[in-house]
């Protein structure tokens, strides 16, 4: 159970802002440590101003991470990517979608279902063999699925939700 200070909610209370402030405070993202490499903003309880949250490759490796080695339609042999599922990156901001839209660098935009990053291995990508993306390697985060894991992943409705050199993810409510 979590300890509250009661001399802070006297105070706060006192000071007619009450549990509101509480709630952003504990909502509150601590701020990155590094360059950000993705910013999520919509229908999430955790960010960093109320509005959106601004993430770095501390905070993606401090999630849990998942990898998987795959052909890629743009490239012919196999890789091996890591970093964290879309799934857990969206619980560990407290979203609940019914539907989120990626943007890349080109401002190339796509809808992504519920249902295909909730049952689905969709993999924000933020390493290729071990090594840090960079945006001449499709990075610096990517979306990708583990396409020789399943035939139902070589499909256009696979193919073109794999976004390189994301830059934004906007959640839309339920």
């Amino acid at each position: 159970m979590r300890r509250v200070n009661p001399w802070k909610w006297f105070t706060l209370s006192a000071l007619g802002v009450g549990s509101a402030v509480l709630t952003f405070a504990e909502s509150r993202l601590p701020e990155p440590s590094g360059r950000p490499l993705l910013s999520v903003s919509g229908a999430i309880d955790k960010t960093h101003d109320g509005v959106q949250a601004r993430l770095d490759l501390a905070y993606l490796d401090s999630l849990e991470q998942t990898e998987f080695v795959t052909s890629t339609p743009w490239v012919d042999e196999k890789r091996r990517f890591s970093g964290v599922l879309l799934r857990d990156l969206l619980r560990s901001l407290d979203a609940q979608p019914n539907s989120i839209q990626v943007i890349a660098l080109n401002d190339y935009i796509i809808d992504v279902p519920a249902l295909m990053y909730l049952e689905k291995p969709m993999l924000l990508a933020t390493r290729i063999d071990g090594k840090s993306l960079r945006i001449r390697d499709r990075g610096p985060t990517l979306l990708i699925f583990p396409f020789d894991a399943a035939p139902e992943f070589i499909s256009e409705a696979f193919y073109i939700r794999s976004v390189w050199q994301l830059k934004e993810i906007i959640v839309e409510a339920k």
